[in-house]
């Protein structure tokens, strides 16, 4: 059978050949990229979509066809007709048994499902985000002159917080029409199930849970006796959707009793001290400073960059509690790999996190605007090791479940066939 896969990332395979750094983003297909290209029943190619590059490009790399489509740096949320052609060209050229569209989060998406329906050809939507949801909750929490406000970063790239919400509604209208045009959406949370649903209650969905980066099934796993107490992992900060600002006012009530509680912040750095960098500033990452300030928070918080898998890694295993307090989620991997080191997880009760995280048992769950719950469940933690300990061993017991390689890739083997044996539209 032949699987044609369409991404929002370029695998590390493809941006070695085209000389590129890649990004540590999409660790959740690697696990069936592997299954697949390894099994001889299988033949897969892999397509992404690049703002960096100007011409198509295609090579076999390891026995899988990989395919570079250029888009321009705008179409993230404007429909970009240029990649038809391509689209059509990467279909013809592999004639793909089924199309696997991994995300609704760009146009593309929406480019890749018309054209199977001109085509004929069986396919197949991974929920992944869901952005028309990310744009509702886009400006929680956020003061309507931080809103409507712009630094000279956000001058230069005519880029505020209102411009990105509304980018965000604008890609939500494609993401909408795609799955209205999808008969077939893999999902896993009832939160992805529940809005699929609310679109196009006619599509055939089928369940399967993700996979984590490989290094995080064979890692030692957290031990209290082993950790820099006091301190807890945040994986990123760098836009609101992640909620930063309100776990700021967290904190501040954390460190009033804990004074000594550090905080380890992934990703994009948002705040910084160096004065060329301040010019690159967003609105949020000013708001973030001022906050910052305001709550007397410069000593406690860190900053490290983004952090490669073992960066992760390491860094998740010496800290004493992980916090995920985004505005939304559909399954956070990062609370996932999380779990499955069996650090103790808090997390605000969003979208799909209910079904990772069964609340005072694998971990906490508050709601995301109130942070006077976040401070008291985090001091729980620090000052209960039995607590610790029992989140920490029911968190790594139920990620085990959830995110078992054996399991998930049968599932997937199972839904390629379920659709494989679909009828056609046209042959019906």
């Amino acid at each position: 059978m032949k699987i044609l896969w369409f991404t929002n990332i370029m695998f590390p395979e493809l941006g070695k050949a085209l000389g590129r750094k890649t990004s540590n983003s999409g660790g959740w297909m690697q696990q069936f990229k592997i299954a697949f290209s390894t099994n001889e029943n299988y033949r897969l190619a892999i397509t992404s979509f690049d703002i960096s590059s100007t011409t198509f490009f295609s090579k076999n790399i390891n026995g899988i066809e990989f395919y570079n489509i250029p888009k321009k740096e705008c179409s993230a949320h404007i429909y970009d007709n240029t990649i038809e052609s391509y689209v059509n060209k990467v279909i013809n050229e592999f004639q793909p048994d089924i199309v696997h569209i991994w995300g609704t989060e760009f146009p593309h998406s929406l480019t890749v499902a018309k054209k199977c329906k001109e085509k004929n050809i069986k396919f197949v939507i991974s929920i992944q985000g869901i952005i028309f949801d990310i744009a509702k909750h886009y400006c929680q929490g956020i003061p309507n002159r931080v809103i409507n406000g712009y630094t000279i970063r956000d001058f230069l790239k005519n880029d505020n917080i209102r411009k990105q919400k509304i980018n965000f509604e604008k890609r939500g209208f494609f993401e909408i029409e795609c799955l209205k045009l999808a008969e077939n959406v893999i999902g896993r949370t009832l939160y992805d199930y529940s809005t699929v649903m609310e679109i196009n209650d006619k599509v055939n969905y089928f369940f399967c849970n993700e996979c984590l980066r490989n290094s995080f099934y064979e890692s030692d796993i957290w031990d209290i006796n082993s950790i820099d107490r006091n301190t807890i992992f945040i994986s990123q900060a760098y836009y609101p959707i992640k909620g930063f600002h309100y776990f700021l006012e967290a904190l501040a009530i954390v460190k009033n009793r804990k004074r000594n509680v550090k905080v380890l912040v992934g990703g994009y750095k948002p705040v910084t001290k160096n004065k060329k960098d301040k010019i690159k500033q967003s609105s949020y990452a000013k708001y973030l400073v001022k906050l910052i300030c305001k709550y007397n928070l410069n000593e406690n918080i860190v900053f490290l960059d983004n952090l490669n898998e073992q960066q992760m890694q390491e860094t998740m295993k010496k800290t004493h509690i992980f916090v995920s307090p985004s505005l939304i989620e559909n399954s956070s991997n990062s609370v996932g790999e999380a779990m499955i080191l069996g650090l103790p997880v808090v997390s605000s009760f969003v979208g799909g996190v209910p079904d990772m995280i069964t609340h005072n048992e694998s971990g906490l769950l508050y709601s995301f605007d109130q942070p006077n719950i976040l401070a008291q469940y985090i001091i729980n933690i620090l000052d209960d090791d039995e607590l610790a300990k029992k989140l920490s061993k029911n968190a790594r017991k139920k990620a085990l479940k959830i995110y078992d390689i054996n399991t998930n890739v049968e599932s997937m083997k199972n839904i390629y066939e379920k659709i494989s044996n679909q009828k056609l539209e046209n042959s019906k």
